[in-house]
């Protein structure tokens, strides 16, 4: 996909002090949603353009253009910023990244030019989603619908971050993401390649439970690397926490789903996940539905 038709449109919105930001499958991309295909761009403007009740309608009335510069054609849609709940919209955006070396990119825009990403307009996860859910609400829009569901399950989003990031939403739109990540695993096929997102489930567990005690850490390695868009895959977590290597027994064998595993060494401790009570499903290996979603070490920092 060529990214120039986006350039040089902000670039004459910006002119005419008009704000922009991406919307549609660019951003589903980004927010690490496994898309196809990109028949058209689409933008949320800050226009004065009347809402429109549907989705269709509004693809049939809102600016459409298209231009030659790139092949294959591509098609431009031009929303209003009320169409994705996305106004005032300059407080939607995300910050453009200050080092190219710490920005990291989902998988699925991955063959995109990084510079070229790190300067795009797009919005937050937050309110883009608060955005496709209102519209499901309010008109019954069944792409809204999809959207948020890929979003809940390409984020891995939970009822932490939902409670946190959405508490200012009415309870109507916090019940219904509420109920799209509490049926996320019904979505999630654990028997093919969803390492990570097993392994995501383990990593917030182990979260809640440092997170509870005050205890700082962070997590690198393969399942980092691999969570924010690499190409590296890994079957555990790695860890560093600032405590020693008892308090971390301590605090996790045999509960919130941890398992230790006898170590030799005293300087980290190991331990397996499950979110089943049936340890005899447990292998490092094991692909099994709900078994075993992540083996970490846990080192003293």
């Amino acid at each position: 996909m060529d990214l120039t038709t986006v350039k040089v449109i902000e670039r004459i919105l910006d002119y005419h002090g008009v704000s922009l930001c991406l919307v549609g499958e660019l951003v589903l991309n980004y927010y690490n949603v496994p898309r196809v295909c990109h028949r058209h761009l689409a933008f949320s403007a800050q226009l004065a353009f009347s809402r429109h009740a549907t989705r269709t309608k509004a693809l049939i009335t809102l600016p459409s253009i298209t231009t030659g510069w790139t092949l294959p054609q591509q098609a431009i849609v031009i929303y209003p910023d009320s169409f994705h709940g996305l106004n005032p919209l300059k407080k939607t955006l995300l910050q453009p990244p200050c080092d190219d070396d710490q920005f990291h990119i989902s998988k699925e825009v991955a063959h995109l030019n990084r510079k070229d990403i790190a300067s795009l307009p797009l919005p937050r996860l937050a309110p883009f989603l608060t955005g496709l859910a209102q519209r499901f609400l309010a008109s019954k829009d069944d792409f809204a619908m999809i959207a948020v569901e890929q979003l809940v399950d390409g984020m891995n989003l939970d009822q932490d971050w939902v409670t946190i990031n959405l508490a200012a939403s009415d309870p109507a739109l916090l019940n219904l993401v509420m109920k799209r990540v509490a049926s996320k695993q019904s979505r999630i096929d654990y028997v093919s390649d969803n390492s990570i997102r097993r392994l995501n489930d383990a990593a917030i567990a182990l979260y809640r439970v440092l997170n509870r005690q005050n205890i700082a850490f962070g997590i690198f390695g393969g399942y980092a690397i691999g969570t924010i868009g690499g190409v590296r895959e890994s079957k555990d977590i790695d860890c560093l926490a600032s405590v020693s290597k008892d308090q971390i027994l301590q605090l996790l064998d045999r509960k919130e789903g941890f398992q230790a595993v006898p170590q030799t060494r005293q300087d980290y401790a190991a331990f397996l996940w499950s979110d089943k009570a049936d340890r005899k499903l447990q292998s490092r290996q094991c692909a099994r539905p709900h078994s075993v979603a992540g083996y970490g070490y846990y080192t003293q920092s």
